[in-house]
């Protein structure tokens, strides 16, 4: 006979056992199943379905893992949140522009290296005028990456945009170029004008209007065998543009 005085969470305390006609092997046994259906019980506590990851309810970098009702508490690398939206079968840990943390801001302490702020991440490195350089962090080191010309990286989507795009870029100062006003001709569109790069006869220059109504300049090439006539404000075959030397 088995008596319980004292019950504690993840703890089963037996404080007097009784034993008239078991053996001492299936006393142990029972004890064994007793300790490990206690402990079922307190681990699936937390467990919302039997199986599958949640989100731990304050830190966003955190989870549960549970199976058969049984939940470990997993932690995502440095710099990595759990994303509780991406599909079955794929790795829960994503990047923080992907991840909803508002309600769970809080983070395991940052484990930053020389050239990393975080294990993992992508992150700027640039400043105004010299938007396009970034890295992606990976267990600490710092891989550099550059976008391609005339893009800037934009840290609100970890992506190389329009420099006009960027919250971090004065598009006027990394393309060096600035959009005159407003004017006329017979070739000019108001809406996205265009003009002659000074210094490269196959690219140009058009402007677009951002939010607050000013011009923003945008670079981009003619493409092959092509320069940009500006005569007529636009690109044309290579031949038709005698000044243009490639």
């Amino acid at each position: 006979r088995f008596t319980c005085r004292h019950f504690y969470p993840g703890q089963l305390v037996i404080r007097s056992v009784i034993v008239q006609s078991l053996p001492y092997f299936d006393v142990i046994m029972i004890q064994g199943v007793l300790f490990l259906s206690v402990l079922s019980l307190v681990l699936g506590q937390n467990c919302p379905e039997k199986q599958g990851l949640f989100p731990d309810a304050r830190q966003c970098d955190k989870y549960l893992e549970c199976h058969e009702g049984i939940g470990e508490e997993k932690l995502c690398p440095d710099g990595l949140m759990f994303n509780d939206q991406l599909t079955t079968f794929r790795y829960p840990c994503d990047y923080p522009i992907d991840v909803d943390c508002s309600t769970r801001p809080e983070l395991q302490p940052a484990q930053p290296t020389e050239n990393c702020p975080h294990q993992f991440g992508i992150y700027f490195t640039g400043d105004s005028s010299h938007c396009d350089t970034f890295v992606n962090c990976a267990f600490g080191i710092a891989y550099e990456f550059n976008c391609p010309e005339g893009l800037a990286f934009n840290p609100d989507t970890n992506r190389c945009d329009w420099p006009d795009e960027s919250p971090i870029c004065d598009a006027e100062a990394y393309l060096g170029f600035k959009c005159p006003a407003d004017e006329f001709s017979p070739f000019f569109n108001p809406d996205y004008p265009k003009y002659p790069h000074t210094q490269d006869c196959t690219k140009f220059f058009f402007c677009v209007r951002d939010a607050n109504g000013e011009r923003r300049p945008r670079l981009q090439s003619c493409g092959f065998e092509r320069a940009f006539n500006a005569a007529i404000l636009d690109c044309d075959s290579i031949e038709n543009v005698p000044t243009c030397k490639v």
